[in-house]
């Protein structure tokens, strides 16, 4: 089945274009939207529908009164959108360890760094899962996985990997 695109979706790409184009970075402010709505050639109202949509994603910020600000997401804001959806489509512990697989040649990478921190946290971890104690095993499970993604090259990656990570851990709880 083929599925279309809704209009509001055409918005926020050709928003997104104007943003690239005019080379804003995170905390600028956007042309107010009447300017905007100018420049696109597009109704306010029309406007607003594509705005609401990057709202939602988390790439901008909108505050009534102050203006629209490019937003800085980083991976808690996108697990924070993802946390419902998964729980909605049933995505179950089997397909997230399989996905985050897919990230073993970059933590092998992240690994190499720092082979004594790696040992030590590896350490910590075995030590938990000794004490037979499941709640602090899974902070300590967390924190090592945390620690491989903080040295993962690809920025991309390591932000997939740790929304796939908090997926993870909101499944376990």
């Amino acid at each position: 089945m083929i599925k279309r695109r809704r209009f509001s979706e055409d918005i926020a790409d050709s928003v997104l274009d104007k943003v690239i184009e005019m080379g804003l970075k995170a905390g600028d402010r956007l042309p107010t939207h009447s300017q905007l709505s100018e420049m696109l050639g597009i109704s306010l109202p029309s406007l607003r529908e594509g705005l609401s949509l990057l709202s939602l994603s988390g790439v901008i910020n909108i505050t009534h009164g102050a203006g629209t600000t490019l937003a800085n997401p980083g991976p808690d804001d996108y697990f924070k959108m993802l946390t419902p959806v998964s729980r909605i489509s049933g995505v179950n512990m089997t397909e997230l360890s399989e996905f985050c697989t897919l990230f073993i040649p970059d933590l092998v990478i992240s690994i190499r760094k720092t082979p004594k921190v790696f040992i030590e946290k590896l350490d910590e971890l075995v030590q938990a899962g000794r004490d037979d104690n499941r709640k602090d095993f899974m902070v300590y499970h967390r924190s090592f996985h945390i620690y491989l993604a903080s040295d993962m090259d690809n920025k991309l990656k390591k932000e997939t990997f740790l929304i796939a990570l908090n997926l993870f851990y909101t499944q376990t709880e």
